[in-house]
């Protein structure tokens, strides 16, 4: 028996919307603090990865840590007050932008142990310390700091988290999935800027070989995904989705036009491990 596992990102699609969508994250609270667009550029992004930076939900809040601290270093005597998350980044607007120099903060975090987003919390704790800010500042700052990246993966709680995935979605889809009502009319950024890395010669091939000579073809990746489709229309009864489905290999799919073979994913491995009482992983 011939068995093809085919992975998504880098081998059936060019995974060009995952990092859009970054880009649209971070630049969106850049222009919060009345700044200019901020995020960072490819090579930064290749400079995440390598210091294990790889999940966009670690990156998104560390890029836009950086940018906080960054702006009170230009201008420490910043007055910031407790208040809404959003809001407190609308008190920077008066405060000068300077270029932002990724790679010298995701390489201080090599230092430091624990997860992505704790490394992140520990450098941009440490560099807040190390300014002399107003009391209230200070207290403003380390709030938003840990709200940012104590748990960028509790998405009821994780601002950052849901703005990505509103961007990497699209607006539509983020409200079907989530229930939650959209920030934005943004289109999905994965659906726009992902392409299609397999020819339609080569699709006819794969379709070829599975009809004709019994090969075995699936589709095996990391991505989010719903829960097998037989359980989801259970799952549309429900007010939300659980945490964790998001249609992100089926986006992939849809683009690639390879929906009518198999696919193992992330969201259907939860929830097999949902039912034996195993880890995920």
């Amino acid at each position: 028996m011939n068995i093809l596992l085919f992975d998504v990102d880098g081998v059936l699609v060019e995974d060009r919307g995952y990092r859009a969508s970054i880009v649209a994250t971070v630049n969106y609270y850049s222009r919060l603090m009345g700044q200019d667009e901020c995020a960072p550029d490819p090579a930064a992004i290749e400079v995440f990865h390598a210091h294990g930076y790889t999940n966009e939900w670690d990156i998104c809040p560390f890029a836009i840590g950086v940018l906080i601290v960054s702006r009170l270093r230009a201008s420490p005597d910043t007055s910031i007050q407790p208040g809404p998350f959003n809001e407190v980044f609308r008190q920077f607007s008066a405060v000068a932008a300077a270029p932002i120099d990724y790679a010298t903060w995701i390489a201080a975090t090599a230092g430091h142990s624990g997860r992505p987003s704790e490394r992140a919390l520990v450098v941009l704790r440490q560099a807040l310390d190390s300014l002399r800010l107003p009391d209230s500042t200070r207290t403003a700052v380390a709030a938003t700091l840990t709200g940012l990246l104590q748990d960028p993966y509790d998405f009821p709680s994780a601002m950052v988290t849901q703005v990505f995935q509103e961007f990497a979605l699209g607006s539509a889809l983020y409200e079907e999935v989530y229930r939650r009502r959209p920030r934005f009319d943004a289109p999905s950024l994965l659906f726009e800027e992902d392409r299609s890395a397999l020819e339609p010669a080569s699709r006819a091939s794969l379709q070829k070989l599975a009809a004709e000579n019994g090969a075995r073809i699936c589709v095996y990746t990391a991505r989010p995904s719903l829960p097998p489709a037989d359980v989801v229309t259970w799952l549309g009864g429900a007010p939300r989705l659980p945490e964790g489905y998001s249609p992100e290999a089926e986006l992939a799919l849809q683009l690639i036009d390879l929906g009518d073979f198999p696919m193992i994913a992330m969201g259907r491995m939860m929830w097999l491990a949902n039912r034996v009482g195993a880890k995920v992983e």
